[in-house]
Formats: structure tokens, C-alpha cells, sequence
């Protein structure tokens, strides 16, 4: 796991909220580090600054995950996403989305409105047998 992912990790494992289990979570992700890519952990809406309101008092205010697991382990997610009790499932896999999707997921798909390139939430094209998805926790 690179130094980065170790630094998200730990803002997961510090993280407990409502059905959101941070160290249960974390556990799991290290555990099965080769299952996944990479993730990203925060409060993706709204263009929010939240997480500034309540870090002094060391609370990381964050509800979601985006996960990029390869296709052939996207069984293994499923079954993370019970275990973990998570609120909101949905993500993109080949050109479709599936379950519940948001701006970012829809993004990978859709013309943007305001121009004629397609809007990229990645910055690329999104690779072929990735799972890109979204955990969301009320």
C-alpha cells in the first residue's frame, strides 16, 4: 500500500458515525489490499467545506467512498458493501452505471450540457474492466 492510501486509510479508521464503522472498514481494506485499486474517502457534495467545520476537534466529517476494484473482484465489493452496512451503492463498470449513482458516476457517461467533450470526473477516459464505485453512508 503506498504512503498515500496508508493516509486515507487512517482517516477511515478514525472515522465512526451511524452505521459507518471506521476501524471495521480500514480492516477490512488492509486486509484485502489486493482486491483493490485504489480509494478515496470524503464528503464529495455540494463542493462542501464540512469537513473544516469539525477537524479541529478531530473529527474528519466524511460519508463516502469511491473504491476502483478490477471487475473480476467486483463479488468481493458486493459483499463489503452488506458487511459494512453501507447506505448508497452504485457505480460504473464498461460504459454503464448500475445502483444508485451521483454527479461523479454520472459524469463518466453523459455529454456535458455546456460543452461538447465528455465531462471527465476522472480526468481520463475510464479504463475497461474497472469497477469505479460509490459508498455512501447516511
Amino acid at each position: 500500500m503506498n504512503k498515500i492510501q496508508k493516509i486515507i486509510l487512517d482517516l477511515v479508521e478514525n472515522t465512526s458515525f451511524n452505521n459507518f464503522d471506521g476501524e471495521q472498514i480500514a480492516k477490512d481494506l488492509r486486509e484485502n489490499e489486493n482486491k483493490w485499486l485504489g480509494f478515496i474517502f470524503g464528503k464529495f457534495c455540494y463542493s462542501t467545506i464540512i469537513p473544516l467545520r469539525d477537524i479541529d476537534n478531530g473529527f474528519y466529517n466524511a460519508d463516502t467512498i469511491y473504491i476502483k476494484v478490477k471487475a473480476k473482484n467486483f463479488n468481493w465489493l458486493k459483499k463489503m458493501v452488506k458487511k459494512w452496512k453501507v447506505n448508497e451503492f452504485g457505480g460504473y463498470l464498461n460504459g454503464k452505471i448500475f445502483g444508485v449513482w451521483d454527479d461523479n458516476l454520472r459524469g463518466l457517461i453523459e455529454k456535458s450540457s455546456q460543452c461538447h467533450h465528455f465531462n471527465f470526473p476522472l480526468g481520463a477516459t475510464p479504463k475497461k474492466d474497472i469497477v469505479y464505485a460509490r459508498l455512501w453512508w447516511d
